[in-house]
């Protein structure tokens, strides 16, 4: 019962630090970089330049701690993604390739 209560104190935790009102300002900035980005920047760029906000990667890191039983598959896919994207960019640097 202890436990079941500090997963649900813990869960409770977490929802209210994603979604609190205090990354609403990093949310309206990523919003307004999105417009931006799809109306006049080259793929290569935006690569680049969503690399630079934390939002992303606060989203893959809700994903990864979240819920253990209902993530599972997106956990997997967010650290498949980072673990291949590094990957990709060891290779891609050593080849003296660009990386994008």
């Amino acid at each position: 019962r202890r436990t079941e209560v500090q997963n649900s104190t813990r869960q409770a935790l977490l929802r209210s630090a994603y979604f609190g009102d205090g990354l609403l300002p990093h949310m309206y900035l990523w919003a307004l970089l999105l417009a931006v980005a799809v109306t006049t920047m080259h793929v290569q760029m935006v690569a680049r330049f969503f690399s630079s906000v934390p939002a992303v990667f606060w989203f893959a890191a809700h994903v990864v701690v979240g819920d253990k039983q209902r993530q599972k598959y997106w956990r997997r896919m967010v650290v498949g993604y980072f673990a291949g994207y590094g990957l990709a960019g060891v290779v891609l640097f050593s080849n003296f390739f660009p990386p994008a």
